[in-house]
């Protein structure tokens, strides 16, 4: 016998079993389906906060880099100008450093791990006080997701927690924090590179490397100058985050479907057995 054969005498045996039981498998069917249910409304709720964002395009960036470039490799010091931006902001925002340093300055700890916190007396119920490295690979995991899409290049960020304005306060403060962290390394540089040159033009008698020297500090001066033009230094807001209405977990139909699903198939099962056990 064939196994196509087999397979339809075996579906027609089930189908069988299933009529000839309807009461028992419809009953199992509507057990599943209202357990999945009342599951999908006890299962505490998830909120989705997302933020769509472009990467910043400084003007410095796109005026006179070639030159800046060789003027820079003249006086030795190439390479102050040829980071790729777009590269270094989309690290850092997915940094672990930025995720920490998150957690750190709004006191996550207690919320990512409230069952381990004890609100009356403000401290850990256990001994282990979770450690920062777990916290970060919860949030990153649980809580933040960052994703980029490759035909328009913009950036979106969510965060999914269980309250719906604390998913939308964390995603609007986590840009923030990485504008503000990637604008105090920008500053920081800038301020080591001016430093550095001026040291050189202090160093050297010779006029076209002073040319030179005094055409890179202008440029540095430029630099830092636009950096301070806006709050959104790296990442310019494109779609702001709301306060979401609606639970973006669980999903009620999905419950119930998946319910649905496995009701049939027990039912579908239990008809069978019942069957081959009376036919014995």
């Amino acid at each position: 016998m064939s196994y196509k054969n087999q397979s339809e005498i075996d579906l027609a045996k089930i189908l069988r079993a299933v009529v000839k039981y309807k009461k028992s498998f419809l009953a199992v069917v509507v057990l599943f389906v209202a357990s999945s249910a009342a599951v999908s409304f006890v299962i505490p709720k998830k909120y989705k906060s997302e933020i769509t964002l472009s990467l910043a395009s400084p003007a410095f960036e796109n005026a006179s880099k070639k030159n800046f470039s060789g003027i820079a490799s003249l006086v030795g010091i190439g390479g102050i100008a040829q980071s790729d931006s777009s590269t270094i902001y989309m690290a850092k925002l997915k940094s672990r450093f930025i995720k920490q340093q998150f957690i750190e300055s709004n006191s996550l700890l207690p919320l990512l791990y409230s069952d381990n916190w004890d609100k009356s007396e403000k401290s850990w119920i256990s001994d282990s006080v979770p450690k920062m490295w777990e916290a970060v690979r919860f949030f990153d995991k649980e809580v933040l997701n960052i994703r980029t899409d490759k035909e328009t290049g913009l950036v979106s960020l969510s965060i999914t927690w269980y309250d719906a304005e604390i998913a939308k306060q964390w995603a609007d403060a986590f840009v923030v924090l990485a504008n503000a962290t990637l604008k105090k390394e920008f500053d920081e540089k800038k301020g080591k590179n001016l430093e550095f040159l001026k040291e050189q033009l202090t160093n050297t008698s010779n006029v076209a490397v002073r040319n030179s020297l005094n055409s890179l500090i202008e440029e540095e001066l430029k630099k830092a100058m636009l950096s301070h033009g806006s709050d959104e230094f790296a990442f310019n807001t494109i779609d702001p985050a709301v306060i979401p209405s609606k639970p973006f977990y669980p999903k009620k139909v999905i419950f119930i479907l998946i319910g649905l699903i496995l009701g049939i198939i027990v039912g579908a099962g239990l008809a069978l057995y019942v069957d081959k056990r009376v036919a014995q």
